[in-house]
């Protein structure tokens, strides 16, 4: 949890970032309110730097925080693909460097990125975790029953009428966030943010 709380604050104070300079009224103050407003955007986006490297040595899941923001400015504040994938030769830089390093540090220390052996089949994995993250789902809307024991039984293919059930769900789910970018962006980034925490 703990990481996954910072990897939420270092999205928001580096969305109070820039939204400190893109501040409507900065065209209407004298320069001293300017720099006051760069400084604190500067401000923010230390303190979202640090939360972000604080996650990430608390647990590997923090990594997924430069995806969110790269999916932030998507769909909140670039618009477009373009502009989007401008910034992470800019802001984004830093936030995307860590995990390279950490990969780069995993790949010298252990010989490998990830496991070589799987602990069962993938496709196993795959159609297993169409029920897991469709359980993830309803207990976010119904948090009941809640445990520490987080193992799932394992689904052997072909899968049974719940696991394909789960899988269109999210499909579904997938396909209406694209569906609706334009019209409901909020919505249609906290789908795709849940389907890559996920």
């Amino acid at each position: 949890a703990i990481p996954g709380l910072l990897a939420v604050i270092a999205c928001i104070i580096l969305l109070a970032a820039v939204l400190s300079r893109k501040n409507p009224e900065t065209d209407k103050v004298p320069p001293q309110s300017h720099r006051t407003l760069s400084r604190r955007a500067a401000i923010f986006y230390c303190v979202a730097l640090t939360a972000f490297l604080l996650g990430c040595l608390c647990k590997e899941i923090a990594a997924v925080t430069p995806a969110l923001l790269l999916l932030a400015e998507l769909q909140v504040w670039q618009k477009t693909w373009r502009g989007a994938l401008q910034r992470l030769g800019d802001r984004l830089l830093p936030f995307v460097l860590v995990p390279a390093l950490l990969i780069a540090l995993r790949a010298v220390a252990y010989g490998y990125i990830a496991s070589p052996e799987f602990l069962r089949p993938w496709h196993h994995n795959l159609i297993t975790q169409f029920e897991v993250v469709a359980r993830y789902l309803k207990l976010w809307l119904v948090p009941y029953p809640l445990s520490i024991y987080h193992e799932y039984p394992v689904v052997l293919p072909p899968g049974t009428l719940k696991t394909w059930l789960s899988a269109g769900l999210l499909a579904t789910l997938l396909a209406a966030a694209m569906v609706w970018r334009r019209r409901k962006p909020a919505l249609c980034f906290g789908l795709l943010a849940a389907a890559l925490c996920l």
